[in-house]
């Protein structure tokens, strides 16, 4: 009976700490249920939904090994408190190269898209350009840049436009590809906007490569003149004939849409030496003249008749003269620029016998006419080539 007692006594007390248990589970059940939530993750515009008992954004963080840097951005605050169907939005930032009004710098962006990243970085009145061509880690970011769905963009390559209309998420990068644009590592890319232009992303290319050309050039002859006594003096010889030479030039040349903007010659090479023109002038004095035959009152005329008609210079060749010289071209320069006109005045002697400016801008009558008072002065010497002509 005693131990039937005991028994009595025991029950209720082992009923009462089970009943304490059930309800604990219970709570526990419940408070455990309540800290599970369903959270819309996005990280830099790729959206999941997950089920998460994190109390607070780090903690959601952590537990998705999403580690934050300096410029990286996080919404809401990473120590806001978790709440189902809360939406958490990470975004990497990433360094860019800038250039406004001319100016290059490099600044950190967490926008999702180009259109974002310009709207963020322009000021009112700059010109902004993200550029995004170079071959650094700044170039390459900004090429995977995405472009907003449903947005106008205008590709602008070397000058020629070309207007997209975005349809699906692409890059920068992805949208050339689509449109066959092959870029090289020298070309220039530049992610701008522009108010007067009907599309809210401009990608301006700039196709830039250098090269080296090679030409050849004339290398013109010098005339010199050497004193000669065995000719008269105001006559004058070629005693060697001038040639012209040839040189090869190189040339680095910076070629920016077609157009040469920057050229340095890296080296010379003559290929051929020019021979220089020589000229003799003579210094021999000339015997005096002499003195003229007179006629007696009855004597015949004849004697006279033929001198005067030997002596007149309306009487030479001055035709064959002109096209021995010039080829009878009354406009025509050496090759040298020394020698002018029908009878290959040089300008001194042009000058000596009343010329003014070049023989060759002078009428074929007025150089006619200087050439006869050249002749009466030095005689034909002074064509010492085709001078003999004058008596064909």
């Amino acid at each position: 009976m005693k131990a039937f007692a005991s028994l009595t006594r025991i029950r209720p007390i082992y009923f009462w700490i089970a009943g304490v248990v059930a309800v604990a589970l219970l709570v526990g059940v419940f408070t455990f249920t309540n800290m599970r939530k369903t959270i819309a993750l996005s990280v830099d515009g790729q959206s999941r939904e997950i089920t998460t008992y994190a109390a607070s954004v780090s903690d959601l963080l952590d537990d998705e090994g999403i580690e934050l840097a300096e410029h990286d951005v996080v919404a809401p605050d990473v120590n806001a408190d978790l709440r189902d169907g809360l939406s958490v939005v990470v975004r990497y930032a990433q360094q860019l190269s800038l250039e406004v009004d001319g100016e290059e710098r490099q600044v950190w962006s967490a926008a999702a898209s180009a259109e974002e990243a310009l709207a963020e970085m322009s000021r009112r009145g700059s010109e902004t350009a993200i550029l995004a061509s170079r071959s650094d880690a700044f170039g390459r970011q900004a090429m995977e840049l995405p472009l907003a769905v449903d947005s106008e963009v205008l590709i602008v390559d070397a000058g020629d436009e070309n207007p997209v209309t975005v349809t699906e998420p692409v890059t920068v990068n992805e949208l050339l590809k689509a449109e066959n644009i092959r870029l090289v590592p020298t070309d220039e890319v530049a992610i701008t906007s522009d108010d007067d232009v009907d599309a809210e992303v401009i990608i301006k290319i700039t196709r830039i490569h250098q090269e080296t050309r090679v030409t050849t050039k004339k290398i013109e002859f010098e005339s010199t003149t050497k004193n000669d006594s065995s000719i008269y003096k105001g006559e004058r010889k070629v005693v060697t004939k001038g040639k012209d030479g040839k040189k090869q030039l190189r040339h680095w040349v910076r070629v920016v849409d077609g157009e040469d903007v920057d050229k340095e010659l890296v080296e010379e090479t003559v290929l051929k030496k020019p021979v220089d023109e020589v000229i003799a002038v003579g210094t021999k004095e000339r015997p005096a003249p002499k003195p003229k035959a007179t006629s007696s009152g009855g004597g015949s005329s004849k004697g006279s008749a033929t001198k005067k008609a030997k002596g007149s210079t309306d009487s030479l060749n001055w035709a064959a003269l002109a096209q021995c010289e010039s080829g009878g071209s009354a406009t025509i320069v050496s090759s040298n620029g020394l020698y002018h006109g029908l009878y290959q005045f040089s300008v001194p002697t042009w000058k000596s016998v009343g010329g003014s400016g070049l023989p060759s801008q002078a009428s074929a009558s007025e150089q006619k006419a200087r050439a006869k008072m050249l002749y009466e002065r030095s005689g034909a010497g002074q064509w010492p080539v085709c001078g003999k002509n004058l008596f064909r």
